[in-house]
């Protein structure tokens, strides 16, 4: 997953191209990765505009080109990307 610490979005990266509904698929992980992120920064630093919106966002399927339906979900990573993009 891949959060956007300067404009609050958030992206999951999957390497698969198979359509399947986004529950189905990954079983409420994506929520729950955000949530703890959220979580932790309310406890680390105080409650901001940027966390709420964070907590707000919707996560959305990040689309590449190398994407196919043989792929699979191999790994997750947490990605700050505050300096670039990938």
């Amino acid at each position: 997953m891949c959060f956007h610490m300067k404009t609050s979005q958030v992206e999951l990266i999957d390497n698969s191209s198979v359509e399947q509904e986004f529950d189905d698929r990954y079983k409420g992980l994506p929520d729950t990765m955000k949530r703890v992120l959220v979580l932790y920064l309310k406890n680390a630093l105080k409650t901001t505009t940027a966390i709420k919106q964070l907590e707000e966002s919707a996560i959305k399927r990040k689309q590449m080109e190398w994407r196919n339906v043989t792929n699979g979900v191999e790994l997750w990573s947490v990605y700050n990307a505050t300096y670039g993009n990938i």
